[in-house]
């Protein structure tokens, strides 16, 4: 009896054991995720020259800095981590738009966001940016390519002007015919995300298209007051 009674214990010993050791592992890994602040996963259609250590900003302000650039799977994309030291600025929502930007005239670029957009008083906020519930970017707050620009830079243009006169259109429309060959509608939509003020323009149909009532109610309204 006494013999079964010492198992029992033990195996309630190797079990308490267990679950602590489970629960500290969780608990280190919330630690870890905590120590890694707030981290949004920007995806662009192009990244090149961004480098992990440069500076993230809001309005000209260093909110944080890239924590690490790589090739997202899903898309065969550019994914730029942006880890968010600010505490103000942690709370990105889905209305929120990254776009890279050039830094200094040797090359250095930074990411430029917006966690939201305005609005008018009264108006509720777009709905938190969504965190990757599983996964090696577990925690990591998705930004799509929808949100993100990856303008030309002028380092870019000044590239072409160095080449003789006579090969710069050659150059631009053979570059041009391999980048685009079978990749209309891709094109199509990396130019939209390259110009914010395509962007605008495309957002601005959109809301318009969605109130034609209202519009219409309006030239009524106004042709009686007139």
């Amino acid at each position: 009896m006494m013999r079964s009674l010492r198992w029992v214990l033990l195996a309630l010993v190797v079990v308490v054991v267990v679950v602590a050791a489970t629960t500290l592992a969780s608990g280190d890994d919330d630690t870890e995720t905590r120590a890694d602040g707030y981290l949004v996963r920007a995806i662009f259609d192009n990244a090149s020259f961004v480098i992990s250590g440069e500076d993230v900003k809001v309005g000209g302000v260093i909110v944080g800095r890239i924590k690490e650039v790589e090739l997202d799977d899903a898309d065969n994309k550019a994914a730029v981590v942006l880890e968010i030291t600010d505490p103000g600025f942690q709370d990105f929502r889905q209305d929120a738009t990254c776009k890279i930007g050039l830094q200094s005239l040797i090359g250095e670029q930074f990411i430029d966001c917006d966690p939201t957009q305005k609005r008018g008083q009264g108006v509720a906020l777009a709905p938190p940016l969504t965190a990757i519930a599983e996964g090696p970017h577990r925690g990591q707050h998705l930004l799509p390519v929808t949100r993100t620009s990856s303008p030309v830079g002028p380092d870019l243009l000044a590239n072409i002007m160095r080449m003789p006169q006579s090969e710069r259109l050659r150059l631009i429309i053979a570059e041009l015919g391999t980048g685009v060959s079978g990749n209309g509608a891709e094109l199509r939509n990396v130019v939209n995300r390259a110009n914010p003020t395509l962007q605008q323009a495309t957002r601005l149909v959109e809301i318009l298209a969605a109130q034609n009532g209202t519009i219409a109610d309006l030239v009524k309204q106004s042709d009686a007051a007139l």
